[in-house]
């Protein structure tokens, strides 16, 4: 894998966490005849006298199974570097209660780990060690309403334990409330996910996790339309058993994800299904101890700092030097978990101290370097990215690396953005980046500098205009597309009309994100049946991005009559995103059609998953 490609992964945002600590996760543990044994040998009636208790003093055991595989391809076809990984670990696991207060309760949770195998993973310590971290008992303060609020966690604890801790951690947590559905938004390593809850017939609570609201950059939880690299789940379930108090008896998680950002032609697509059944529960006032998690330092369950690091102490971190040494040592060894840390530590130190700056960008800079002083977004972070870019005299990949670092940067100046649109103008070799990072900053502006993002626009729009070639027209579009803003409207459908193919299925494909309705009747057109199949699915990928509602009708007509068995198919994937993503019920309707009536029999099976699956 390239320093480029490791730079791209980690600015995929939510990802990272998963790919920076073990890869991205499948978890697909099956329920061994051990487990199930061990759970037919629970004491079932001294458990039952003590399943409500929730109190300083109760405490509960289960048997944990976790499995673990992923993968990552980047590049524009099927050359491009790639990646797997896989893990797996299982054992035991104790939850106990050592303190309450306003509802808020403090619980211990100790985990004694079997083997753990894994394979494409590069641990940053030894397997041995690893376990020994994981085995540390660590607190987890839950809220009134059950969901997890922070963690702490005893001493120094490398990334990847902390990581799997509280990765753990949050398939444990449950919302429970008297209502048969509900929603609530809850923490998970990543960032913050809505969740749809609803209590089965027979008692348990299925919960569904239908989109991140917020996402982990930088150590910042951060609006998902601010940024590139947001998961979105192509399948999420988790059903838990609960006691009167909301206390887990047993849990089934599996979710899958795919994250993509286009300006670097990186996908990561991962899968998660664990298993936890209780195995004896006990209640012993001499287990509590009060105010044990005040004396810690906690953390929260969202990934950030190095454990063992005080938050914000400037002071605790290295020197700039060491840690860029800390950055080209772990990426020379694939270790994905120590760049990340490496490269958060850079970011903190350039946005608390300018001068950290000094002797970071010489002429051999590192890729991964340049990203962590985008992530810092200061004034100062963001002139040092542009002076590389546009000095002539540096290698022309490090001056595209630089511009590609533009989009870690959270808000742009508009020293920032002129810069982008001097190289977009002037250099042909840079015309590109310089663009869709052009693009996405002033998508990303329009909520703090909506004046700026307007001009930035209609800048690209004039770019448009001058255009001498097909290519550049090409790249145009696709930084007008990354802007999302209506004024980019006019251009786009203007080159619907060309005679190009390749610039309408450019055109078509960049009305995903455009905030107007106009757009929606656009790609309803443009699904019709006699348009260029190039065309329909270019169209039929836009769709993906927006809300269910306008394209309704054409999507339902499409499930019930297109003569193409692959558009269909298409649309099905699309109808199942937004009742999964959006909670469009209206989806489901047509989705039941095609479960009963598609003359395709594996579609009709795909449908019925999807409405399963929700």
């Amino acid at each position: 894998m390239t320093r480029r490609s490791t730079a791209a992964i980690l600015a995929m945002g939510a990802v990272v966490p998963l790919a920076a600590g073990l890869g991205w996760w499948a978890l697909r543990a099956e329920k061994t005849a051990a487990l199930a044994a061990a759970t037919r040998a629970a004491p079932a009636r001294a458990a039952a006298a003590t399943l409500a208790r929730w109190e300083p003093g109760s405490r509960r055991t289960y048997r944990f199974d976790y499995d673990a595989a992923g993968d990552f391809i980047m590049g524009k076809d099927a050359a491009g570097d790639r990646g797997a990984f896989s893990m797996s670990i299982g054992g035991t696991l104790t939850a106990t209660v050592v303190d309450e207060r306003d509802g808020r309760r403090d619980v211990e949770i100790a985990i004694a780990p079997e083997a753990l195998k894994s394979s494409g993973i590069q641990l940053s310590i030894p397997p041995a060690q690893l376990e020994q971290e994981i085995a540390r008992p660590f607190l987890v303060t839950y809220s009134p309403r059950g969901t997890i609020e922070a963690v702490a966690f005893r001493g120094a604890t490398a990334a990847q334990a902390g990581l799997f801790l509280r990765e753990l951690a949050s398939y444990l947590q449950v919302t429970v409330e008297p209502a048969e559905s509900w929603t609530s938004v809850e923490l998970e390593p990543a960032g913050e996910c809505l969740v749809l809850n609803r209590r089965l017939d027979d008692g348990r609570i299925r919960k569904e996790k239908q989109r991140f609201v917020r996402v982990v950059r930088s150590g910042e939880l951060v609006e998902p339309d601010r940024t590139d690299g947001v998961p979105r789940f192509t399948r999420s379930g988790a059903t838990y058993q609960v006691d009167a108090a909301g206390r887990i008896l047993a849990a089934e998680v599996d979710h899958a994800t795919i994250a993509s950002v286009e300006a670097v032609h990186a996908t990561a697509r991962g899968q998660a299904h664990a298993t936890f059944t209780a195995l004896s529960s006990i209640f012993d006032p001499e287990l509590a101890r009060r105010g044990a998690i005040a004396s810690l330092p906690v953390r929260p369950l969202t990934t950030g700092p190095a454990d063992g690091e005080a938050p914000g102490a400037a002071e605790a971190l290295p020197s700039p030097g060491e840690l860029v040494d800390a950055i080209r040592v772990a990426g020379t060894k694939e270790d994905w978990a120590a760049l990340h840390e490496a490269q958060f530590k850079l970011t903190r130190s350039v946005s608390q101290d300018a001068s950290s700056l000094r002797g970071l960008t010489g002429p051999d800079v590192d890729p991964s370097v340049l990203w962590a002083i985008g992530a810092a977004g200061t004034p100062e972070a963001q002139a040092a990215l542009a002076d590389i870019a546009l000095d002539d005299d540096r290698p022309l990949e490090t001056r595209k690396q630089a511009i590609d670092a533009f989009h870690s940067v959270p808000d742009a100046t508009q020293e920032s953005m002129t810069a982008l649109q001097t190289i977009a103008e002037e250099s042909g070799d840079l015309r590109e980046n310089a663009l869709l990072a052009m693009g996405g900053l002033a998508n990303r502006m329009r909520g703090s500098d909506p004046g700026g993002a307007n001009e930035s626009v209609d800048a690209i729009v004039e770019m448009y205009g001058q255009a001498v070639s097909d290519e550049e027209r090409l790249q145009i579009l696709d930084a007008l597309g990354n802007t999302g803003s209506e004024r980019a409207l006019p251009v786009l459908e203007t080159a619907l009309a060309s005679p190009s193919l390749p610039v309408v299925v450019a055109a078509v494909k960049n009305l995903r994100l455009i905030t107007s309705p106009r757009a929606d009747e656009l790609l309803a057109a443009l699904l019709a049946p006699g348009m260029a199949p190039a065309i329909r699915d270019a169209a039929i990928f836009a769709v993906g991005f927006r809300k269910l509602p306008p394209l309704a009708e054409v999507l339902d007509r499409i499930a019930r009559s297109d003569p193409s068995a692959t558009m269909r198919g298409a649309t099905l994937e699309v109808l199942a995103t937004f009742l999964r993503r959006d909670r469009a019920t209206d989806a489901r309707p047509i989705i039941g059609w095609m479960a009963s009536h598609d003359p395709d029999a594996e579609l009709r099976r795909h449908a019925e998953e999807a409405l399963q699956g929700t």
